[in-house]
């Protein structure tokens, strides 16, 4: 996450800064922004629990009123939760009449089967997949950020650097701006909450089908 924001950065300043092509100055850079990069995992962490959660979605999928699995799967749900935890009974019990007594029951159904599946190689996977999407939404106001002051930089060095004229311009330079473009609409048009709302449908789908996988 961290080397996605800082790599436009690295990139631009590989292209056109001569210094930082050379080995050793390229080693120290490269320290320096993975130092970054690791600050910037942790606050890609505490900024995406801040704009998305996935547990909601996980619980809807056990109410009755949600139509994603059949009544008939749910009941069947219902009943292995309820064998392989007591604590459970209540969603065979009030399956029909649900009330608050229940929809806590599915609140803990859900930390249950998040602790009892860690070994699901298709849960890991999806749950991996909604973190990259949902911490990627919530450092999107750093990324477009960024690219907007990489786009600025570049507008300066083409006045200041080139004079303005479009025939000074260097093959680095324009290769540098297409990747600041290219980094900007990634930020606004592929990073959403769309893209993060079916990753959380992917991971719920995956943890609850789990279910029948249970020992």
């Amino acid at each position: 996450m961290g080397i996605i924001l800082l790599s436009p950065v690295l990139l631009m300043l590989y292209l056109q800064v001569e210094m930082i092509r050379k080995l050793s100055t390229t080693a120290i850079v490269l320290v320096c922004l993975f130092s970054l990069a690791n600050l910037m995992i942790v606050l890609s962490r505490f900024y995406g629990k801040k704009v998305h959660s996935k547990r909601k979605k996980v619980e809807e999928y056990l109410y009755p009123s949600d139509s994603h699995f059949d009544m008939l799967t749910k009941k069947r749900f219902y009943k292995t939760l309820a064998a392989k935890n007591s604590s459970l009974n209540v969603l065979v019990e009030k399956q029909d009449c649900p009330d608050e007594e229940f929809y806590e029951a599915c609140k803990s159904a859900v930390h249950w089967l998040r602790v009892n599946t860690r070994d699901s190689k298709l849960v890991t996977e999806e749950n991996i997949n909604y973190g990259f999407y949902r911490n990627m939404l919530g450092v999107k106001p750093f990324g477009i950020g960024i690219s907007v002051f990489l786009l600025t930089v570049h507008l300066l060095q083409f006045w200041i650097g080139f004079c303005g004229n479009v025939g000074n311009v260097t093959p680095e330079y324009l290769i540098s701006l297409v990747i600041a473009l290219l980094y900007l609409a990634l930020w606004l048009f592929l990073v959403n909450r769309k893209i993060v709302d079916f990753a959380a449908e992917n991971y719920a789908e995956a943890l609850i089908n789990s279910i029948d996988t249970l020992k």
